[in-house]
């Protein structure tokens, strides 16, 4: 697997400096695919993860592994229409077709969105957090720079690093 994805790079540029960088979850493939460049001894000058969190301490207990499409729709939703007496109403039925008319009327959702793209789109997102609260990081000697958006930052209180620093020790830089 890391072969294919250090084949697709050179496709993009034969040879380093690499300069790479992904936005949330894809801050963490980021990360992922810079230690396997630098484990194939190319060079990578910097690494961006753009309001990208990493979290080990995590409860394996918490981890929802099967796919239940209404559980991870409503880990998505804002509270306030997570709560909505429609929305709560369509969740004890287990009626996913009911929770997304009720969002596309509430204008949350394109009214193009039906519901198997939805359930495809929750299984990735189900798929992705899976990977991503699953996923042991080591450290690399790159450069990492985390841009953080204020709202995350205020989220993780004293760890403006969002949980990199563990990893990434003093080869981190924050840019709010």
């Amino acid at each position: 697997m890391a072969s294919a994805y250090i084949k697709e790079m050179r496709l993009v540029q034969p040879k380093g400096p690499y300069r790479i960088a992904g936005y949330s979850a894809g801050g963490t493939i980021a990360y992922e695919i810079a230690n396997q460049l630098i484990a194939a001894d190319e060079s990578v000058e910097f690494v961006g993860l753009i309001d990208s969190e990493f979290n080990s301490s995590f409860n394996p207990e918490d981890i929802q592994r099967d796919f239940d499409p209404i559980k991870t729709l409503m880990q998505w939703l804002p509270e306030n229409v997570a709560t909505a007496s429609d929305i709560v109403t369509f969740q004890r039925e287990g009626n996913v077709g009911g929770i997304l008319a009720s969002l596309q009327q509430s204008g949350l959702v394109a009214p193009e969105i039906d519901e198997e793209r939805l359930l495809r789109h929750l299984a990735v997102a189900h798929g992705t957090r899976l990977a991503q609260l699953t996923y042991t990081p080591f450290a690399i000697s790159a450069p990492i720079t985390l841009f953080a958006a204020a709202e995350t930052t205020a989220k993780h209180g004293a760890d403006h690093c969002h949980g990199w620093k563990e990893i990434a020790g003093e080869n981190i830089h924050v840019v709010p």
